[in-house]
């Protein structure tokens, strides 16, 4: 999380996949001809550009739609497709 946060506040968003709309989920290992895969049910990508330390929330880009949430809850989405990100540098 530090790393992307890292990326947030040089004014690089990332690409990051979760499980729902940002709500918590689990992730599965799955192996498919011979290839072992980590997917999650309702799987999607959002674009993170933003956070706040002291409110504790992150902003997320998903289409035309953006919005915020906790940390938390950001977390719990993020890690079940082992916090898979696109960062650009």
């Amino acid at each position: 999380i530090q790393e992307a946060m890292a990326e947030i506040a040089a004014g690089r968003p990332l690409v990051v996949w979760v499980t729902g709309h940002v709500e918590p989920g689990r992730g599965v290992e799955i192996t498919v001809r011979g290839e072992t895969r980590r997917v999650a049910r309702y799987e999607h990508t959002v674009i993170l550009i933003g956070y706040d330390d002291q409110r504790d929330v992150v902003t997320l880009q998903d289409g035309a739609r953006v919005y915020e949430r906790s940390m938390t809850v950001f977390l719990q989405a993020w890690e079940p497709l082992e916090n898979m990100a696109v960062i650009w540098k």
